[in-house]
């Protein structure tokens, strides 16, 4: 080989390893930024929510207690129709009242019948077995079988402090009729007076036979 073409491919070797060192001497991009993923604050927010109601307390269900009755109520004759709390006192009401006319009661009307509480828990806790003997109260009301026509005896009673309220069942032509009336009781318990002159009629709810207001209560006493 010539002195000349060593020289040549002693130039173009040259030539190529400069090349080369310009290309790797070249600044490399920096590499794309990476995205970094930040967490998200949720800000601490008090929010005013009201508590929950109440839950409604569900009633626990008692077993029936039959409480037996000595005396004049303890026939079927009496027919019991109502009952009611006068303070510490329960009433119970015939629905003919007329059927227990007390002696020595002017203008009686017969009789309710009252059980101390006192008597009805000691039954109740087992302290005594004994049947109540319930105390008549006279009942007064003159002349009101004759101010009532198609009578057929009282129905329902509720007590407002002294003042009772009774509701009587009657029949008419055009079908049943109940009447409202009102009264005192005794704070001693030794009568019930109704007020006969005032009758509050109330249309039957419905036209079955023998079926008026069959009860009673207050409401915003």
């Amino acid at each position: 080989m010539s002195l000349r073409n060593l020289k040549l491919i002693f130039f173009r070797l040259l030539a190529l390893s400069v090349v080369l060192c310009v290309g790797a001497c070249q600044p490399q991009p920096a590499p794309p930024p990476t995205s970094t993923v930040l967490p998200t604050l949720v800000p601490n927010v008090i929010l005013n929510t009201p508590p929950p109601p109440p839950q409604p307390s569900v009633p626990v269900e008692q077993p029936v207690r039959l409480l037996p009755l000595s005396g004049p109520l303890q026939v079927p004759l009496a027919e019991l129709s109502g009952l009611a709390w006068f303070g510490d006192t329960l009433i119970l009401l015939p629905q003919y009242p007329e059927r227990f006319i007390q002696p020595g009661a002017p203008d009686s009307f017969g009789a309710v019948f009252a059980i101390p509480k006192t008597e009805l828990l000691a039954y109740l806790s087992g302290q005594t077995n004994a049947p109540f003997n319930p105390r008549p109260v006279p009942l007064i009301a003159p002349d009101l079988k004759q101010k009532i026509s198609g009578y057929e005896g009282f129905e329902s009673i509720v007590f407002a402090g002294n003042r009772v309220y009774l509701t009587v069942e009657t029949h008419q032509t055009g079908g049943m009729l109940a009447l409202l009336l009102r009264g005192e009781m005794a704070p001693d318990l030794s009568k019930l007076t109704l007020d006969a002159a005032h009758l509050a009629p109330i249309s039957a709810q419905t036209p079955v036979p023998n079926f008026s207001d069959e009860a009673i209560t207050l409401v915003n006493n």
